[in-house]
């Protein structure tokens, strides 16, 4: 928070800066025009002031006159006339009755306005497009920021997950050997303490798997050696282990379409297909109902697998298949991962050129959706 407060103060101040520098060039700007214009006029005294060192008072043969300048009357020969003219291109001479009329020329005054109001503009366009990149960076530094200070609370977030699915099995089966010492375990018991230790194994070996399994699909050099499988085996075979695993835990229920075949990885596939079940099992209510839907579309292969729990919020239906994201609603209810499980779905069917998308299912629960492309 202390980050993100600092940004933004930064962020405030350099926006007030900015529109302050705007404000002091527009305001040298409107002085310019107004010194521009003085210069003009005080060159209308300067022009009387030449006329009267100048001119002759009495007539010559090359002057016409007497013209009368203020309250004096001159006579101006023609080289000065033509003299003054060319000092003095922004002002007008002429000749009203024998009075000599010296103002500045409209145009002058217009190409002074003129140049002001193209200055103006240009100074709009510019300061909009350097305040444009400004934001764009500012919103993409922050962004990043933003990014980096969630990814370090996931962390943080993972590794405290990590830890305790860790420790929770490993404890586990330390007391298990430890029973086994103290105690000479026979029969039935003996059975039963060595299938929970081989169980506390397993999910041990699970999640050295999904590290390992994320760490391939992050890594853009690595490519997982592909084969084609037959879907629909495949995938009846997968659902006869995890009916073994879930028997006495959510009911499965499984429609497969036959001969349905597919290039694939089948570690990375069976793996993501284990999480999704897994999912469904741990946030649909006790004895709840598994779907697992296998079929063929007029755009691929569709693989579903919905739950009855209690769906996923809008808001984090596109966030949660990113790397050690968690819901607040999972983190309320306390229930165990490490935020790696739908981000490996997602990465494997991104390497198979696949979509995969969550929507509510009625009256309640979630459908993932995984649409494959055939052979």
């Amino acid at each position: 928070m202390k980050a993100k407060g600092f940004f933004i103060l930064l962020l405030v101040f350099t926006c007030a800066c900015f529109s302050w520098w705007i404000i002091q060039l527009e305001r040298l700007n409107r002085q310019k025009l107004e010194a521009q214009e003085r210069l003009i006029y005080h060159q209308v005294e300067m022009a009387q002031n030449q006329l009267f060192w100048m001119s002759q008072h009495d007539s010559g043969a090359n002057s016409f006159g007497p013209v009368r300048v203020g309250e004096h009357d001159l006579f101006i020969t023609n080289a000065l006339w033509e003299r003054l003219q060319n000092s003095f291109p922004n002002l007008n001479f002429h000749l009203e009755n024998r009075f000599l009329q010296i103002e500045p020329k409209a145009q002058a005054l217009s190409a002074l306005k003129q140049e002001n109001q193209d200055f103006g503009v240009q100074l709009l366009v510019e300061s909009g497009i350097f305040f444009l990149l400004l934001s764009v960076g500012f919103v993409w530094i922050y962004r990043g920021l933003v990014l980096v200070i969630n990814m370090s609370q996931s962390q943080n977030s993972f590794l405290v997950s990590i830890t305790h699915e860790l420790k929770t099995p490993i404890a586990t089966n330390r007391l298990l050997f430890e029973t086994l010492l103290r105690y000479q375990v026979k029969g039935k018991e003996l059975e039963s303490l060595a299938q929970s230790g081989i169980k506390g194994c397993e999910h041990e070996l699970e999640l050295v798997e999904s590290l390992l399994m994320a760490a391939h699909l992050e890594d853009k050099n690595y490519h997982f050696p592909k084969e084609v499988i037959n879907l629909s085996a495949w995938l009846q075979n997968e659902m006869n282990k995890l009916e073994k695993l879930y028997h006495h835990k959510i009911q499965l229920n499984c429609q497969i379409e036959p001969d349905l075949f597919l290039e694939a990885e089948q570690n990375s596939l069976s793996l993501s297909l284990r999480n999704l079940v897994s999912n469904a099992w741990k946030y649909s209510d006790e004895k709840g109902t598994v779907e697992v839907i296998l079929k063929e579309t007029e755009e691929g292969i569709l693989l579903q697998v919905g739950d009855e729990g209690q769906g996923v919020d809008d808001q984090d239906k596109k966030k949660i298949f990113t790397k050690f994201y968690r819901s607040a609603k999972a983190k309320s209810q306390a229930k165990q991962g490490t935020g790696l499980g739908l981000f490996i779905v997602a990465e494997t069917i991104r390497r198979l050129n696949g979509k995969i998308w969550v929507e509510d299912r009625i009256p309640m629960g979630s459908m993932f959706n995984l649409l494959l492309k055939p052979l």
